[in-house]
């Protein structure tokens, strides 16, 4: 996982999976706010502009937590891509 995504769930005292799930739902959680922010048109357009660089970065780190949840053996549904794993068990 690279080190721009986090601050290394890998050593974080709870399980592996639960920690990129921790991971994934705050991260998607802050994505989907800057998503929100972009798409206001009536939000000043340099700062939005300035902004689409963290937009892409944010949507990087999601994909590489994509790929390292299916790596230790789960199978992310459409559903816990979209909105992360709020309410489930960890």
């Amino acid at each position: 996982m690279s080190r721009r995504c986090s601050k290394t769930a890998r050593t974080s005292a709870t399980p592996l999976l639960a920690a990129f799930k921790l991971t994934y739902t705050t991260l998607r959680r802050q994505h989907q706010a800057l998503e929100e922010y972009l798409d206001d048109a009536a939000g000043p357009e340099e700062q939005r502009r300035g902004r689409v660089g963290e937009f892409q970065r944010l949507a990087g780190c999601l994909n590489v937590l994509i790929a390292e949840i299916g790596r230790i053996g789960h199978r992310m549904s459409r559903q816990e891509i979209l909105d992360g794993f709020d309410g489930q068990e960890k």
